[in-house]
């Protein structure tokens, strides 16, 4: 049996997830890395127990709530609650293993009551700008997913590259915004949005921007410990220092990014 889930940015939003069966993993034999966060809305609205409660749509809830609810599933229904990882080590060389027990990250787990209002101003080609800051939901990463992908096609650091790199980091900010003023379909909001950050003057204005977003989001942290790095979730955890480290007199543990992949969380067969 699962546990209730409550939403860690509204810890008062309570979801119901069922056990997954062989069904269920069959259903999610196949996961492919490059619709990592499509496949995460429809685990995660497939998992609900609708005999509970209604449709809570995972695509609405915080990256963060929604890394957060495969965990919690994954704990309640792993039978060793671990998972596998390896790092290439700078001081020797060599490639450490290390099976990572995932219930240890319930230390950096974190819950609210509601995530805070976080009101910048934002100075856009001369024009100060109301806005609000939040995290970006379900619907906003499938689409940063999207533009990864197509910034992938590409040859790495080459101008394309490059240029859908920026692009995506763009779309990413807009996504973090509400602007006073700002249409009200999706969409077109975040089409405007992208348009106006465009506009904004280097490096001062944009760079304010991009410090102003980062700085809102460091406060509004719920969940567990992840950083959100080129459209992707790394949870950030300890593992045993390199032993010639520790020889030297270096701490025992080292703080390292684990990639957050969908295929280590999800049941399958």
């Amino acid at each position: 049996m699962i546990p209730p889930f409550p939403l860690p940015s509204h810890m008062t939003t309570i979801v119901h997830f069922r056990v997954p069966n062989v069904e269920d993993g069959l259903t999610f034999c196949e996961l492919e890395e490059s619709q990592e966060e499509s496949s995460t809305t429809q685990y995660l609205n497939h998992l609900q127990d609708l005999s509970k409660g209604e449709l809570n749509d995972s695509s609405k809830w915080t990256g963060e709530d929604r890394r957060t609810a495969l965990w919690w599933i994954f704990m309640a229904t792993s039978e060793l609650g671990t998972v596998p990882f390896s790092y290439e080590c700078n001081t020797c060389g060599e490639t450490h293993y290390h099976d990572i027990y995932m219930y240890d990250l319930m230390e950096t787990a974190k819950a609210v009551p509601k995530l805070p209002e976080l009101k910048v101003e934002l100075a856009i080609n001369g024009v100060i700008h109301n806005a609000q800051v939040h995290p970006m939901n379900g619907e906003a990463i499938e689409e940063i997913e999207l533009l990864r992908n197509e910034r992938d096609e590409y040859e790495p650091q080459s101008l394309d590259w490059k240029r859908a790199a920026n692009e995506m980091a763009i779309h990413e900010m807009a996504h973090c915004l509400t602007i006073e003023g700002q249409p009200e379909d999706r969409d077109e909001a975040t089409q405007w949005k992208v348009e106006k950050i465009k506009t904004m003057r280097l490096p001062v204005e944009f760079m304010s921007a991009c410090s102003k977003v980062e700085k809102a989001l460091r406060e509004s942290r719920h969940g567990l410990l992840t950083k959100y790095v080129e459209g992707r979730y790394f949870l950030v955890t300890e593992v045993p220092e390199c032993p010639k480290v520790i020889e030297k007199g270096g701490k025992a543990v080292r703080t390292l990014l684990l990639p957050f992949h969908h295929h280590d969380y999800i049941a399958k067969i």
